[in-house]
């Protein structure tokens, strides 16, 4: 399962994107972000639809997801000076 979500991700190209996972108090592992450019249930569908024999739910699927595996989120707004006056006219 873990193969398959990172194959079907990709690595964040920004070297600063790092997640963090604490493991205990005072020690964290770290790793690069994987990001995912279709939802959560296309995925499960896209798994679904490669490995027929087998049986998993979409909430068991989801539990299987490595941690540093997050969906892409794009902002469209800009707060600079510039674009902020632009609105307001």
């Amino acid at each position: 399962m873990k193969e398959f979500w990172c194959l079907n991700s990709r690595v964040s190209p920004n070297e600063s994107d790092v997640v963090w996972h604490r493991i205990s108090k005072g020690n964290y592992e770290t790793h690069a972000k994987h990001i995912t450019e279709v939802t959560q249930v296309e995925m499960f569908k896209t798994f679904m639809e490669s490995n027929v024999d087998v049986k998993i739910s979409l909430t068991t699927f989801l539990k299987l997801k490595p941690w540093y595996v997050k969906p892409i989120v794009v902002h469209e707004t800009c707060c600079c000076r510039r674009h902020v006056e632009f609105e307001l006219y």
